[in-house]
């Protein structure tokens, strides 16, 4: 009985660890199209942005759900101004709405969130297409296609240095039929579940460890 319990949770434990091993990612393109976000996770992906075209029935059910959604939400709302206004006339003083102050103690612990993120954080695939018009005037745009030439050249090295990117991608040129210049990306970025849910979990704790000093403060200043 000991050991199918033993074997039981060395078994979750195996499986909670390939969980946190699996990568998750997110895929940006942008071409002639448009703007396209899909969301990665173990050979699977979903778009997210723009939404998928609904049918006439599912527009339908979506707009019955959202007023129903929507009424719902403004008899929450009516209910809430009662309670408040009950608490303010008991207590004879306003609401405490959020302060600037706790807002501006956010910013550190967000900044440093941010760059746990990137340093977890790996570009698989970064694929860029950038063709500069030259239908107008050609001269003009070999002195921007040199311009650019130079920029990228500085620029890439930097954002290998700060994402670690695996593959690149990069095509620059000059269209002589074209009069706009255009551009196309197509860039996949991934990192463990493990890393996020740990970083997850840190802003989290630093969030609410100044919630709690902020709303103890508010106390002790009252008394």
């Amino acid at each position: 009985m000991h050991m199918t319990v033993l074997f039981i949770c060395i078994g979750i434990l195996l499986v909670l660890t390939a969980l946190l091993l699996l990568r998750v990612g997110v895929r940006v393109v942008y071409n002639d199209t448009g703007l396209f976000l899909y969301l990665k996770f173990v050979g699977f992906s979903m778009l997210v942005m723009p939404n998928p075209p609904l049918s006439e029935e599912e527009k339908a059910s979506k707009e019955r759900k959202k007023q129903a959604k929507d009424a719902r939400k403004a008899a929450k709302k009516k209910q809430k101004k009662c309670i408040e206004a009950s608490e303010i006339e008991a207590k004879g003083s306003k609401v405490k709405k959020g302060t600037l102050s706790f807002f501006l103690r956010l910013v550190k612990p967000g900044l440093e969130t941010l760059n746990r993120l990137r340093i977890k954080t790996r570009i698989t695939h970064l694929h860029i297409d950038y063709a500069i018009a030259g239908a107008e005037d050609p001269a003009q745009a070999a002195i921007r296609y040199g311009i650019v030439s130079a920029g990228g050249g500085a620029l890439f090295p930097l954002i290998n240095e700060a994402f670690r990117v695996s593959a690149w991608d990069v095509n620059m040129g000059i269209d002589f039929n074209q009069k706009e210049t255009y551009i196309s990306l197509d860039a996949t970025a991934t990192l463990f579940l493990g890393h996020l849910l740990v970083i997850a979990a840190i802003f989290a704790y630093q969030a609410y460890t100044i919630y709690t000093n902020d709303t103890k403060g508010s106390k002790g200043g009252t008394q």
